[in-house]
């Protein structure tokens, strides 16, 4: 099958006192192995709720998420954590990078935490570095890179388990548009040489270049457009 994700009949709703908020409402969507997908639309309409959904970070009220036809959330958290860990990459707007950590030292760290022996992690670190178009920095702390070397370090760090899905949240909201043009092509030469599937949200249309396919998310649903 060419499908690696499926969103089938998502809703989400948030309770509050008095009220309930209806932010998706039946949402489906599928993403094709080795495609972009980019989704924008208004803030405030779900757009980083339905990429934490899709990641297995945000339970749905109702409906399901497979990836690689395994279902999110008919699993407990543990094999769900794993289930991110195997198959999902996150991106966001903010890098979030370890402070008191080097740029290899932040991108050796899901590799450390999964067991993987130190020299092997680092020679991996180095190498996704690399693929980033950060070479030269690599034992500096994240206070000492620029805003767009920061995000190419998080990137790096979000692609060394090898996700057969990224996912980005506004991953160019932050920076200026020569390091948003950086960051764009960087996701299409990921796309193009590691075969990565990719789901952006964004305000940023001048993803749409890279995008095989477009959506707008209003009214709790998605619409390709």
């Amino acid at each position: 099958m060419n499908e690696i994700l499926k969103v089938n009949n998502i809703h989400k709703i948030y309770e509050t006192p008095g009220e309930k908020l209806y932010i998706l409402k039946g949402l489906n969507f599928i993403q094709k192995r080795e495609e972009i997908s980019l989704i924008i639309g208004p803030s405030g309409v779900g757009k980083s709720t339905f990429l934490h959904i899709v990641g297995g970070l945000n339970k749905p009220s109702q409906g399901e998420v497979f990836i690689d036809n395994t279902p999110f959330y008919r699993v407990n958290e543990p094999k769900r954590a794993f289930l991110r860990n195997k198959y999902i990459g996150f991106v966001f707007q903010f890098h979030y990078l370890l402070s008191d950590f080097t740029a290899i030292e932040n991108v050796m760290m899901p590799l450390l935490l999964n067991g993987v022996p130190a020299v092997s992690a680092k020679k991996k670190a180095q190498e996704m570095l690399s693929i980033c178009k950060i070479t030269g920095r690599w034992n500096h702390l994240p206070s000492e890179l620029s805003g767009g070397e920061k995000q190419r370090v998080a990137i790096a760090r979000s692609i060394v388990n090898d996700p057969l899905v990224l996912l980005a949240d506004e991953p160019t909201g932050d920076l200026d548009p020569e390091h948003q043009e950086d960051i764009i092509t960087l996701f299409q030469s990921l796309n193009q040489e590691k075969k990565m599937s990719i789901i952006i949200v964004s305000h940023n249309k001048g993803l749409e270049k890279i995008a095989n396919n477009v959506y707008i998310l209003g009214d709790g649903k998605l619409e390709k457009i």
